[in-house]
């Protein structure tokens, strides 16, 4: 059976083409995405840790440039932004604060899909949730400044797309200059070990280490130059 790391790397490589060059979604089919977006909520549904990071960052990124495609049989709108505040709240999720940026493109981009009865009802929970993130104690400091950008973003309709969020979300992570030194044996050591503890309670010199781990296998460089504008 994979480890939770071993899960990752598998997905890593399954979407790493769309991390580091988002703009392969422009050619790719209507059936190709919606293939993809299904993959990616249906990861996201998943209890075990290991292999969800990846899917949520990809389909934030998918759903982004393919806002004008036929995705109607690909996800569900309120089942998506359920998904996505549970994300935010789950300690499990080593960066929960990407449940808002999926949030967030939901939001700018696929609102109008709602049935009109329903619309105003999901807007308002939307609206609360975010509210309710932003002051909460019980979250990571990202997901609450990034529930706070965003409900600024949304009130001015978006002027410079999700990039504040994005902004957000990076700025709540420890470098991993203090753990630069450490070998790669040595880190995957550590990897292993981190997969019996859950993410959100991960000192802030693990998480530089998580970060270093992301760096060596160069999909942190691609988080940090997403661009959702």
């Amino acid at each position: 059976m994979a480890t939770p790391i071993e899960r990752d790397e598998e997905w890593e490589k399954r979407f790493a083409e769309i991390l580091r060059n988002p703009s392969v979604v422009d050619s790719m089919n209507d059936s190709a995405v919606a293939t993809v977006v299904e993959e990616c909520v249906g990861r996201l549904s998943r209890l075990r840790m290991g292999g969800r990071s990846t899917p949520l960052y990809a389909l934030s990124i998918v759903l982004w440039k393919s806002h004008n495609r036929s995705l109607e049989s690909a996800f569900d709108v309120e089942e998506l932004l359920a998904t996505a505040f549970r994300i935010c709240l789950d300690p499990s999720f080593v960066r929960p604060e990407w449940g808002v940026v999926l949030t967030s493109v939901v939001i700018a981009r696929y609102l109008e899909r709602l049935p009109a009865g329903e619309c105003s009802e999901i807007v308002g929970q939307c609206r609360m949730n975010l509210r309710f993130l932003e002051s909460s104690s019980t979250v990571v400091t990202a997901v609450q400044q990034s529930a706070r950008v965003l409900l600024a973003c949304w009130d001015a309709e978006f002027p410079s797309g999700l990039e504040p969020v994005l902004a957000a979300c990076r700025e709540n992570w420890p470098t991993s200059s203090s753990v630069s030194d450490v070998s790669s044996g040595r880190l995957r050591e550590i990897m292993d070990e981190m997969n019996a503890v859950l993410p959100g309670l991960l000192t802030e010199r693990e998480r530089s280490l998580y970060r270093l781990h992301m760096e060596r296998s160069g999909n942190w460089e691609a988080l940090e130059k997403a661009s959702l504008r």
